[in-house]
């Protein structure tokens, strides 16, 4: 693993939470809705759930909320090691450059605007910073 691909999983990690959430909330939506209650025995089939589906909604709802916990506890052992890993760096220049874009997820262009440099420079930087950078030997790896 090159340490741009490994700098790369915190935001997508990160990505992966996001969207956990945002089902979270769709899921959390559903389960506040009432569904009709059928009484006719011809409607029942016998491959149909028997859970109501807000049991159903529930039941996920909590699945993922567990999947978020165990991916916001590796995002924060993954930044913290990032972070380990770009302050080893001895140019200041190159951990601002690494830490703004894969800690804080800034843009080119955002990251100019800090560091009043232009995109030519702020990628060079970060280039040289990906030369003079090391994978951990137990990376944390998602």
């Amino acid at each position: 693993m090159t340490p741009e691909e490994y700098l790369q999983q915190a935001y997508r990690l990160d990505q992966r939470i996001r969207l956990d959430t945002e089902e979270v909330k769709r899921i959390r939506e559903l389960s506040c809705s009432v569904s009709a209650i059928c009484y006719d025995k011809e409607h029942v089939q016998a491959s149909h759930p028997s859970d109501a589906p807000f049991v159903q909604a529930l039941e996920r709802l909590e699945e993922l909320e567990g999947k978020i916990a165990d991916e916001l506890n590796l995002l924060s052992k993954l930044k913290k090691q990032i972070g380990e890993m770009i302050r080893s760096l001895p140019s200041t220049d190159e951990q601002l450059i690494l830490s703004y874009r894969y800690l804080c997820g800034m843009t080119w262009k955002e990251i100019g605007t800090e560091l009043h440099i232009d995109r030519t420079t702020a990628c060079r930087w970060h280039d040289n910073a990906l030369d003079h950078l090391k994978v951990p030997e137990n990376p944390v790896m998602i």
